[in-house]
C-alpha cells in the first residue's frame, strides 16, 4: 500500500522458528497486533492520559506482549523497520549518489510526553541504528504542527501578537499547544501562552465506536463471520469517517457479506444501512472530548487566543471542524492550513533545517510556560526592627 503515514503496529510470524517483524500495512487486516507500545515507555503516565474512550472501546485485534518482547524491545524493532524501508526507497531512487549521504533523524512524541520516555525513546532509536543518543532530535508534534501551520497559512489571517491554539487531531492522539506570534517574518519567532497538552481520543476511536455498533447489531446473525466486521470497518475507514459531515440525513451503505435480509436491523442485499442520527451518535462522544481539550487549552492561554488551526488527518473531517466552530466563543476563527495531515513531519523537518542551516526561514520558540518547577517553604520570624507591622 502507498500512503504518506503508516500505522505505528507491530506484529511477529513465526514460520522459521524464530520471530521476524511485520509491521505497518505488512499486517494483514484480522491478525492480531501490538499497538501504542510507545506509552509502555513511560507506563507512569498511561493511567493519567488514557480517556475513558481507550478503556471502553477496545480493539479486538489487539494482542498481548510475546514472552520474547517488551515495550523497548518492539519500539526498537519497529524504528529499525522503518529505518531501513526508508533507506531501500532512497537507495531506488538515487542510486549511487546514496552512498555519499548522510541522515539527521528526528522524532515526533505527544504533547504529554514526560522526559522519562523521551529518553527511553533515544536510547530504543539509538539501539535501531538512527544515530548516537545526543544526536537524535525530538520535537512535540502539537509544536511541529503549529511551525508548519503559522507557515503555510496566509499572513492576512494572522498578525504578530496574535495567540493562536493549534489543534492536532490525528489517529491515536489530540495533541494541543498554544502560542502567541511575536514575529513572523523574516524570522517565525513563537512565544508559548499555554503547555502543550493532550489525550487519547483520536479517529482510532471512531473505528472502536463504528465496530462496536456492528458487533452488537450483527454479531448473533447467522453468517456472521470475521469477513463480515472486515469489509465494514473498510468501507467506514475509506469513506464514511472522512466525508461524514454530521448531517443527520446523510445515510450510509456497509457491506456486511453472509448476512440474510432483516428489515429490523437494516440489512438488505448484503449492505447494512446506518442512519445520519446513528453515524453522528458514533461521532459525538470523541468530538466532545475534543472539544473540550480545547476548551481548556484557551482557558489555561495567559492570552485570549484569536485563531484556532487544526491539523492531522483527523482535523480534516468537515464535521469536527464545524463541531469546533459551533463550541468556540464568538471571535474566535477556526481555520485548516494547507496540507494539515502531514503537518507534524512537515513542521519537524523545518525546524530541524532551521536550527542546521544558515540559509532558508528561522525559526524561534522564543519561551515556553514552565511544565514543573521546584521550590521550599520558609518561615521567617517577625523581627520589629527590620519587617513592617502590617505583613506580621
Amino acid at each position: 500500500m502507498t500512503s504518506e503515514k503508516v500505522p505505528t503496529e507491530i506484529a511477529f510470524t513465526y514460520e522459521r522458528g524464530s520471530p521476524d517483524t511485520i509491521w505497518g500495512f505488512q499486517i494483514p487486516e484480522i491478525m492480531p497486533r501490538l499497538q501504542w507500545f510507545k506509552l509502555g515507555l513511560d507506563p507512569d503516565q498511561k493511567s493519567h492520559i488514557m480517556p475513558a474512550l481507550a478503556m471502553k472501546h477496545k480493539d479486538w485485534r489487539k494482542m498481548d506482549y510475546p514472552h520474547h518482547a517488551t515495550p523497548e524491545s518492539v519500539t526498537t524493532d519497529y524504528l529499525r523497520a522503518l529505518t531501513s524501508h526508508v533507506k531501500d526507497v532512497l537507495k531506488a531512487q538515487l542510486g549511487a549518489t546514496f552512498n555519499s549521504m548522510s541522515f539527521t533523524y528526528v522524532i515526533t512524541v505527544p504533547a504529554m510526553w514526560s522526559e522519562r520516555a523521551k529518553a527511553e525513546l533515544r536510547r530504543c532509536a539509538e539501539k535501531a541504528g538512527l544515530g548516537v543518543y545526543s544526536s537524535i532530535c525530538i520535537i512535540s508534534e502539537p509544536e511541529a504542527a503549529a511551525i508548519h501551520a503559522l507557515r503555510a497559512s496566509n499572513p492576512t489571517n494572522l498578525q504578530p501578537s496574535d495567540t493562536v491554539l493549534l489543534v492536532d487531531a490525528g489517529g491515536g492522539t489530540v495533541d494541543l499547544i498554544t502560542f502567541t506570534i511575536e514575529q513572523l517574518s523574516p524570522t517565525l519567532i513563537l512565544r508559548e501562552s499555554a503547555p502543550g497538552t493532550g489525550a487519547y481520543c483520536g479517529s482510532t476511536f471512531l473505528n472502536r465506536r463504528f465496530e462496536d455498533f456492528v458487533r452488537q447489531r450483527l454479531e448473533s446473525c447467522d453468517g456472521w463471520d470475521q469477513d463480515t466486521l472486515e469489509q465494514a470497518m473498510m468501507r467506514f475507514e475509506a469513506c464514511a469517517k472522512r466525508t461524514f459531515t454530521g448531517d443527520t440525513s446523510d445515510d450510509f451503505s456497509f457491506p456486511v457479506p453472509g448476512i440474510p435480509d432483516n428489515s429490523d436491523l437494516h440489512v438488505r442485499r448484503g449492505f447494512l444501512r446506518v442512519t445520519g442520527k446513528e453515524m453522528r451518535d458514533i461521532f459525538v462522544p470523541v468530538l466532545d472530548m475534543t472539544a473540550e481539550l480545547a476548551l481548556q487549552q484557551i482557558q489555561s492561554s495567559k492570552s485570549p487566543v484569536k485563531t484556532v488551526l487544526i491539523v492531522g488527518g483527523f482535523g480534516q473531517n468537515q464535521f469536527l471542524r464545524r463541531y469546533l466552530r459551533e463550541k468556540m466563543a464568538p471571535g474566535i476563527t477556526v481555520l485548516a492550513p494547507p496540507y494539515g495531515w502531514t503537518a507534524v513531519v512537515r513542521g519537524a523537518l523545518a525546524k530541524v533545517l532551521s536550527d542546521s542551516s544558515s540559509q532558508g526561514p528561522k525559526i524561534t520558540i522564543q519561551s515556553r510556560v514552565a511544565r514543573k518547577h521546584y521550590g521550599f517553604q520558609i518561615s521567617t520570624p517577625f523581627d520589629p526592627a527590620r519587617h513592617d507591622r502590617s505583613k506580621r
